[in-house]
């Protein structure tokens, strides 16, 4: 191959995997429909694209896959009669990670007399490292999502997957005989048709509105047959994508490896003993600690990290440590958001709020509203959140001789107006969420915090010789000896790293 026509190659290559995709500035017309209509087109989107996921993933989430591709490709560029093309063998490897966000291919053309014409992608959080038809591309990190979806497009299991994480650019746009359509647009701009089965429920058919400078408007359709299951995911064995009627690449698929993703999951935390059936879970990321109560036949936890990904790494790593046990209670302080920023993963997860009157409403608002604009949130729909309401001191949890006692600080905390704080009666521990200035325990004087939940625990007679405070996590103790907080105290402060379990390793 010439010079001159391996640069007209690269430029034509790019033109038919980039091209100049048409964007839409928004996905329905403002004058059209009202907000409601758009907020059911999204959720009737969101609805029909979960189920065609379920169909084609049985639930699964996508994590790994690596996939071969291999067929034909036409390229009509340079070539000696308008019209005609050369037909190239393609090859190409496509390795998947951490649910479609790191990106590994390697495509390979050849053709008989001409030089192999190769294409590498390697895309991750850090970089995107670009060569098309031999040339290295500057690309920078605005380029990430469009190069993404060029191979996105090669496995719908893993694109629907994606697309499901924004529901604000899904929108449902018709129902036919044949197909439920959906329009996607990525945050690169460029628009996608989703075609669903109406039948079988699977992804059939993609057209991208294209624009090419010389030719003008025309449709890149990518088509999908042959469906089969492998690894327990069903994946087309077939792929063609055409240019209008033209058919660029007529591709078979070969999927080698495709593993599910458990969410958040591969985060592991470490929990500490810090009682006889009380554990400490410390939670850098999010500069908090939470505490786990084994009750024998189910568990509570104290304080909902501050995040929807915190709580659900909890609840995982709870689940990972605790296999088939309940989270039966999930015991809120106040309504901070560093404290219960996590909490509608327990709701999801059917915990009981324990918490006052006073905050139902607002819990209720966070279970009840939709969330269909966060990819962080499993549950998109309203669920019903279930209460226990904290009413008089010393209100209790119980199971058989392992007590919680809930008591009301309220306005005493001179924090919020309703504030829960915890009691271990067993092992004479305190659990609060933050009215302790526990990176400054020196002798000084109480600050307003200090002192109102100090003449609290001495009206109520409250035994208390450890505290456990849940924020913050970073330059405070796990644990420290009450002590501490009243001025004439000498006492040194504990590591509260009595020995780390394996459950959390």
């Amino acid at each position: 191959m010439s010079l001159l026509s391996l640069t007209m190659f690269k430029g034509y290559f790019r033109v038919f995997l980039i091209l100049f995709p048409l964007v839409f500035s928004s996905v329905t017309s403002p004058f059209a429909q009202t907000s409601n209509t758009i907020t059911n087109n999204i959720e009737r989107a969101q609805t029909l694209l979960n189920d065609v996921y379920a169909e084609l993933n049985y639930n699964n989430t996508v994590g790994d896959l690596k996939m071969y591709i291999h067929g034909t490709y036409m390229h009509d560029a340079m070539t000696e009669q308008m019209g005609a093309a050369r037909e190239f063998l393609m090859s190409g490897v496509i390795t998947f990670s951490h649910g479609g966000e790191q990106l590994l291919r390697k495509d390979t053309f050849s053709r008989i007399g001409e030089n192999t014409i190769t294409s590498f992608y390697d895309i991750n959080d850090e970089h995107i490292n670009v060569t098309e038809a031999n040339e290295v591309l500057k690309l920078s990190d605005k380029d990430r999502e469009a190069y993404l979806y060029q191979s996105l497009i090669f496995s719908p299991n893993l694109l629907l997957q994606v697309v499901l994480k924004d529901a604000s650019r899904n929108s449902f746009i018709a129902s036919e005989d044949k197909y439920h359509i959906i329009r996607h647009n990525n945050r690169a701009g460029n628009a996608y048709f989703l075609y669903i089965n109406s039948k079988t429920y699977y992804l059939e058919k993609i057209e991208q509105p294209m624009y090419d400078p010389v030719s003008g408007d025309y449709f890149r359709t990518i088509t999908y047959s042959n469906y089969d299951v492998q690894d327990g995911y069903q994946a087309p064995g077939k792929i063609v994508i055409s240019r209008d009627s033209t058919v660029l690449y007529n591709l078979s698929v070969d999927i080698r490896e495709i593993l599910p993703r458990v969410d958040y999951g591969t985060m592991r935390l470490s929990q500490k003993d810090i009682g006889e059936w009380l554990y400490l879970v410390p939670m850098a990321k999010w500069n908090c600690k939470t505490v786990i109560a084994d009750m024998k036949d189910f568990l509570v936890v104290f304080e909902p990290p501050g995040t929807n990904e915190a709580g659900y790494t909890l609840i995982d790593n709870i689940k990972r440590a605790y296999p088939g046990k309940e989270i039966k209670y999930c015991v809120v302080s106040h309504q901070h958001p560093e404290h219960i920023g996590g909490i509608r993963p327990f709701m999801e997860d059917g915990a009981i709020i324990v918490t006052t009157e006073a905050n139902r409403s607002y819990f209720q608002g966070i279970a009840r509203n939709r969330h269909l604009f966060s990819p962080d949130v499993r549950v998109k729909k309203y669920i019903t959140p279930k209460f226990l309401f904290v009413t008089l001191n010393k209100q209790e949890i119980k199971a058989g001789e392992r007590v919680i006692q809930l008591f009301l600080l309220n306005k005493k905390s001179y924090h919020t107006d309703d504030y829960i704080i915890s009691y271990i009666p067993s092992e004479k521990l305190l659990i609060e969420g933050d009215l302790i200035k526990t990176w400054n325990l020196k002798e000084r004087a109480l600050d307003k915090k200090e002192r109102g939940l100090v003449e609290f625990i001495d009206d109520m007679k409250i035994n208390v010789k450890q505290v456990v405070q849940t924020w913050p996590l970073e330059n405070s103790p796990h644990v420290f000896d009450y002590d501490l907080i009243k001025p004439e105290s000498n006492n040194k402060l504990l590591k509260g790293t009595k020995k780390v379990l394996d459950a959390f390793n």
